[in-house]
């Protein structure tokens, strides 16, 4: 069966080259971004050339993750074109640092709205037709920081420390439904959103003032110049949502690593597996840790 494949922040970097390669492994490809007609029409543009030359299915699509009414629409084009819908990836996002205290409120909102709400928006959306189908597979683009925390990360970590909870809960509600959902952890990933970062780093120059400028210079120093020598290839998440997509119905991890440093994380990872296990057990769940795959039809 060909796959169906929705993926939000498709413009330009890891969304941009998951399409690619999701649609070379295959599937149909709807590369979402905003403002298809304006700034992004370029980038829509390369991917309808990508896929024209290589005779693959990629079709770019208007949607604002901020926007109920534009993730509506758009989930609606697909389910009226396709009649399915069978792989979500959550990839859309926006990062900057600085001092927690120094960004506006405002600021908070938008990196909530953004990076959380807009995941949860859309996979409400996706999760009626996944349901209905009784299969589905949510790829969620989250972070290695999502399991520790470094100083002036700014309200990105916050939002992916939540949006790795609300997954995983995800996980275990839609098991009954065939639903699997993977959470994918780069570490230092060098694409687009490391240029666009000082539109979204901290705003509030009064408190960065009092933070000294020291702080500011180590901030614009491990933050905010792009060091390609120590950034990872975004091409390897692409290849890792690929793998994931290629696993059988049933055995899709839940965590996976790209590029990561540190040993610790898979070790974090698999003993809060083996702490999830035990309390289900405990709980009478244990029948939510794995998704209910349907039986094969037989002639």
């Amino acid at each position: 069966m060909k796959h169906v494949v929705l993926i939000t922040g498709s413009s330009t970097g890891i969304g941009f080259l998951t399409a690619q390669r999701l649609a070379q492994a295959g599937a149909t490809v709807y590369a979402s971004m905003r403002e298809l007609p304006g700034r992004n029409r370029p980038h829509a543009a390369a991917l309808r050339e990508f896929a024209e030359a290589n005779h693959l299915a990629i079709v770019p699509l208007e949607l604002d993750v901020t926007s109920d009414a534009s993730v509506a629409a758009a989930v609606e084009v697909i389910r009226q074109r396709e009649g399915q819908l069978d792989v979500l990836v959550n990839n859309a996002g926006i990062w900057g640092p600085g001092m927690m205290e120094a960004f506006t409120m405002k600021q908070w909102q938008h990196y909530f709205d953004t990076n959380f709400f807009g995941c949860i928006r859309t996979l409400k959306a996706v999760l009626p037709l996944m349901r209905q189908q009784q299969r589905g597979l949510v790829v969620t683009l989250s972070s290695l920081q999502a399991r520790f925390v470094l100083p002036y990360g700014g309200p990105n970590l916050a939002t992916k420390w939540a949006l790795d909870a609300a997954t995983e809960a995800f996980k275990y509600e839609l098991a009954p439904f065939g639903v699997e959902f993977s959470i994918v952890e780069p570490f230092d990933i060098l694409t687009e959103m490391k240029h666009k970062a000082p539109q979204y780093q901290s705003a509030d120059q009064a408190v960065i003032d009092q933070y000294g400028a020291p702080t500011w210079e180590y901030i614009r120093q491990a933050y905010l110049t792009p060091d390609a020598t120590r950034a990872g290839d975004p091409h390897t998440v692409a290849e890792a949502v690929a793998q994931i997509m290629a696993a059988p119905v049933g055995s899709r991890p839940l965590r996976v690593t790209v590029q990561s440093p540190f040993p610790q994380i898979e070790q974090i990872n698999q003993l809060q597996a083996e702490m999830q296990a035990a309390l289900f057990n405990w709980m009478g769940l244990t029948h939510l840790l794995t998704p209910a795959v349907e039986a094969p039809a037989t002639n």
